[in-house]
């Protein structure tokens, strides 16, 4: 248990080092995307009629960019199966949890649930290919006399 603390540090690091290899402040987007997103979701629910929909779509997109199959393949091979599991289901709750937070504080309590069984439901599943079908590109022909 004591290496997924270890791993979401990594993970925090990269995702700092990337922000500051920007030319823009970390602390700047630590405070601006919570504001920006709940902004965004606000703004969302104001002009749409069937903003939940909407709403829980972007939520199953973000989960299914958690699903490729390239870095499931590296984490399965850092991890253990057990922590491979707790891995899986850490990301998809953090993922999953500021849509839930909007949702609820809106009153959608059912398509609250629905993100929830989503994120579920997308945890062993995997997107893209592991291997690249190829053509043959030399067909050897042989003629005989």
């Amino acid at each position: 248990m004591a290496v997924l603390p270890y791993f979401f540090y990594l993970q925090a690091k990269r995702i700092h080092r990337a922000i500051d290899e920007w030319g823009i402040n970390p602390w700047l987007v630590y405070v601006g995307a919570p504001v920006l997103f709940f902004g965004g979701s606000i703004a969302l629910f104001s002009r749409m009629v069937y903003a939940s929909w909407v709403y829980v779509g972007v939520a199953a997109v973000a989960l299914l960019q958690l699903c490729n199959s390239t870095r499931l393949r590296f984490l399965r091979q850092a991890f253990d199966r057990r922590t491979y599991r707790r891995v899986r289901m850490l990301e998809h709750t953090l993922l999953v949890t500021p849509f839930l937070a909007f949702l609820l504080c809106r009153g959608e309590i059912w398509f609250a649930l629905g993100l929830l069984v989503l994120a579920a439901a997308t945890i062993p599943l995997r997107i893209g290919t592991a291997r690249s079908a190829t053509l043959p590109t030399y067909i050897p022909i042989t003629i005989s006399p």
